[in-house]
């Protein structure tokens, strides 16, 4: 066994025996009886794992200044003295859904107006200290794994917002024969009577789409599955404000989707990059029971803020944002900082690119400038905890 080989064999078999004698010792006042103890010594060797190179460090985002306060001298010195010798790097904006700045010197795919898609150069004219989250402002969802101090824009009660979906995840980008579906999902503090729903939608819009009820009230409930209303599925979406009859009946809905199938490729007049016209755009959605004179009676909270609003979800969101989004909350150690910090001792370091709220040329640029440096890396991560996102790993 790798671990037990680096000490003297015997003082360490004596140790574990006498940690097995105490642990089987009867208590106080008990009658004494032997109990046998089995002990196979061959050369076929058990499972094993070497402490030194499984455990390690992590290095996380936080607060503005969070940095300055962690890195200091003593503090890194303190860290090291702990013995973890590995150290991976952790991407909090992914968890905030925010796009990072890895770098702050970069360019935008709308240069004129600070915004778009942000590609970090891979090159830098000094040593980065520091780096930043941006929130997203076509976010879908109410809650994030971070701050948590941002809402959905499909429950928000604002039809000038709106969430779009990622637009990578479109066919036409990936070409890899797999349909990379997109959805939208409400969750209700109970059951409610639902048997119609409101989309204003954006653009693009969808044009293939099913309106979905889970069939339990629990989300992890065995054999659930997702039930297309009897009406719900649409094949000649048009876009615009659409008020859809779902069943003649109400139906008991705790979780609702809304499952986009294809999309329209179409882009607002002004647009001129490719990516806004792929993928999904939803203003608003509503849901609840149709009355007698024909108009819905919402059920759906819309609030622009996550403790107002009815609880919105989503498959994936445009990492499109703009020169006034950073977020003061959400700081990043700058790499070089990372790797000459120490904190390291001097082997590769695990990092992770953004995936989830970032776009694949940042990711590639980070992996360039890394080379650049010369920089031990040990594993390149895909994002950040993206399975307890619901990731799918298909996307």
């Amino acid at each position: 066994m790798p671990f037990l080989s680096r000490f003297p064999r015997m003082p360490v078999l004596s140790a574990m025996l006498g940690l097995i004698c105490a642990a089987s010792a009867p208590v106080l006042g008990e009658d004494v009886r032997p109990l046998p103890i089995e002990l196979r010594i061959g050369r076929k060797a058990g499972p094993a794992f070497d402490p030194i190179e499984a455990m390690g460090a992590g290095i996380d985002g936080g607060q503005q200044g969070a940095t300055d306060r962690l890195l200091t001298k003593h503090n890194v010195a303190a860290m090291r003295s702990a013995g973890l010798r590995p150290l991976t790097y952790r991407l909090r904006t992914e968890l905030g859904i925010e796009a990072w700045h890895w770098n702050p010197q970069g360019t935008w795919s709308d240069p004129a107006h600070q915004q778009g898609y942000w590609t970090s150069s891979d090159r830098a004219t000094k040593p980065i200290g520091n780096s930043w989250g941006y929130k997203l402002p076509r976010r879908g969802d109410t809650i994030d794994n971070a701050n948590d101090d941002d809402y959905s824009r499909l429950t928000d009660g604002d039809l000038d917002s709106f969430w779009k979906s990622n637009p990578y995840l479109d066919a036409a980008f990936l070409k890899d024969g797999r349909p990379h579906h997109q959805w939208l999902l409400l969750r209700f503090d109970k059951p409610l009577e639902i048997d119609a729903v409101r989309i204003h939608w954006g653009t693009p819009y969808a044009t293939a789409y099913k309106v979905q009820y889970w069939s339990s009230d629990n989300d992890y409930g065995p054999g659930a599955h997702w039930i297309t209303f009897d009406y719900g599925s649409l094949t000649e979406g048009k876009g615009g404000d659409v008020l859809l009859k779902l069943a003649e009946k109400p139906v008991g809905v705790k979780f609702l989707r809304v499952l986009l199938e294809q999309g329209s490729n179409t882009a607002p007049p002004d647009a001129k990059d490719w990516r806004d016209r792929a993928g999904f755009a939803v203003r608003e959605i509503s849901a609840g029971r149709l009355a007698p004179d024909g108009t819905l009676i919402d059920v759906v909270q819309h609030k622009a803020n996550k403790s107002g609003q009815t609880f919105a979800h989503v498959s994936s969101t445009d990492p499109w944002h703009r020169e006034v989004d950073r977020d003061p909350h959400l700081e990043q150690a700058g790499l070089d900082r990372v790797f000459h910090s120490g904190l390291g001792n001097g082997r590769p370091i695990m990092l992770p690119v953004g995936v989830l709220y970032d776009t694949p040329d940042n990711a590639a640029a980070m992996l360039r400038y890394l080379r650049w440096r010369n920089y031990p890396v040990r594993q390149v991560e895909l994002g950040e905890e993206p399975d307890g996102q619901w990731g799918n790993p298909d996307d």
